[in-house]
């Protein structure tokens, strides 16, 4: 069954222009690179966070936070102009994991992380950059030929977890709805799942869903794509990692006349991932 957080969304074709994903080489220089690292692991029992029993380990959704304000918003505003992000603009009660660094051992299937719902601003372009990766491992990220205009939404065609995001919508039973484009049929491209994906979830998840490209991941090198793009990261479990590092920024334009339905969720929030704080694991917050 799928989860929709909000059934009367606004739909967003058309705001921005667009474009393939591409890299940046070397937005972080190695000082800088090793500055987020040190900070990540010397800050994360007192910042962090972590869901799925540590399969996700995050510091997120502080823009004052010295490795978002120091380093990374003066290289985006040089490349891209003004932005925002999520912590800057939101007034939710039950706050988004937009922006942060994330330790991870158990790899996110195909998915959108727009952010849709904040009057006058919506994501434009996800910035991904690679941190560190165990071994070394070659590892990589997908982006798909298929763009979602809705929030962020994840495809798990076929799947009987009854999981839900805070935010994001989770579609089980099918990706034909208004405001997913370019799907391709019933069609699985096998070739690319066993190279890339492994057996870590079912074909099903891929049905429909071609792919537009394949993206190294580059310690310091960022990929850059817009949030409209249906994406995800390659299994690096086949490559001999079983975890990596990196961070995940979602870039919010103003749009003056972006009036959507401001919505957060109607689904009951204990149906939700809990974020556990490590510096106080006794309690267990309902935000993703």
């Amino acid at each position: 069954m799928d989860s929709i957080h909000n059934p009367n969304e606004t739909l967003w074709e058309g705001i921005f222009p667009e474009e393939d994903t591409y890299q940046i080489e070397n937005f972080l220089d190695r000082d800088e690179l090793k500055f987020i690292i040190d900070w990540y692991y010397k800050e994360k029992p007192q910042q962090g966070f972590y869901l799925q029993k540590k399969a996700l380990q995050f510091i997120g959704d502080q823009h004052n936070d010295p490795a978002i304000r120091e380093i990374l918003s003066p290289k985006i505003k040089d490349k891209f102009g003004d932005f925002r992000l999520y912590s800057e603009l939101h007034n939710d009660v039950h706050q988004h994991s937009a922006d942060f660094i994330c330790e991870q051992t158990r790899i996110f299937g195909p998915h959108t992380d727009a952010i849709t719902h904040i009057p006058k601003w919506l994501t434009q372009k996800d910035i991904i950059i690679p941190l560190w990766v165990e071994n070394d491992a070659e590892v990589y990220t997908y982006s798909l030929d298929q763009r979602c205009y809705r929030r962020g939404t994840h495809f798990r065609k076929g799947s009987t977890d009854t999981g839900t995001n805070v935010y994001s919508n989770v579609l089980r039973d099918g990706y034909e709805l208004e405001g997913i484009n370019n799907l391709n049929g019933t069609e699985i491209d096998h070739n690319f799942i066993e190279d890339h994906i492994g057996d870590r979830f079912t074909h099903s998840y891929f049905e429909g869903l071609t792919v537009n490209s394949v993206e190294k991941n580059i310690p310091g090198s960022a990929i850059i794509k817009d949030s409209s793009v249906v994406h995800g990261p390659s299994n690096y479990n086949l490559k001999g990692a079983t975890r990596k590092l990196n961070i995940s920024i979602r870039m919010f334009k103003e749009v003056p006349d972006w009036d959507p339905n401001t919505l957060f969720s109607e689904i009951n929030f204990e149906a939700c991932n809990k974020r556990t704080y490590y510096n106080n694991e006794k309690t267990e917050i309902t935000q993703d």
